[in-house]
């Protein structure tokens, strides 16, 4: 996967002190994340009593501190990151993104814990519509598979991190 990095966690030099953001968004990414990366899920509490969270959606305006606030998260909770733009999923032949985004969560699930930061989510998954081809489908499909085996899984699934500037225009299955 080209366009991707894995960042150990011992070598994250972003901390929540560097990120520039209101004090009770922190705290409420620290808990989620304490509860279902660190701690592995805690169905006892609060949300995660009734969903499964395994992932959170950043938005804001470029430069807003999206990415640095995503290494915050990894490395307060000493996990792993990988990092992906959309050119290291998007693949010129029919099947290779789909095969990249296994891959992708195959690797996550053995850098556990692991966090998978997407990059400008909107371009990779925009919304579908009845117009749209098999194969231009099937990188959302893939993704929305993946993320449905994290559900049955309990200590190693990695927590998926999405970040865009334009979050009405990610699917409503995504989201």
């Amino acid at each position: 996967m080209e366009d991707a990095d894995i960042i150990w966690e011992e070598s994250m030099s972003v901390s929540f002190d560097d990120v520039t953001v209101d004090p009770e968004i922190i705290q409420n990414m620290k808990r989620v994340i304490t509860l279902s990366v660190v701690n592995g899920i805690d169905n006892s509490y609060g949300l995660l009593a009734k969903k499964n969270l395994r992932g959170a959606l950043l938005y804001g305006p470029p430069g807003t501190g999206k990415t640095h606030l995503a290494q915050a998260v990894a490395r307060d909770s000493q996990a792993n990151m990988i990092a992906i733009n959309p050119s290291a999923i998007l693949a010129p032949h029919v099947g290779d993104s789909e095969a990249l985004i296994k891959a992708l969560f195959s690797l996550a699930t053995k850098l556990s814990p692991c966090v998978i930061f997407v990059d400008e989510a909107d371009s990779l998954f925009r919304r579908r519509k009845s117009s749209d081809k098999s194969w231009e489908r099937s990188l959302i499909n893939e993704f929305l598979q993946q993320i449905e085996e994290i559900h049955t899984k309990k200590d190693d699934a990695p927590f998926i991190l999405l970040a865009t500037n334009r979050p009405a225009d990610i699917d409503d299955g995504i989201l």
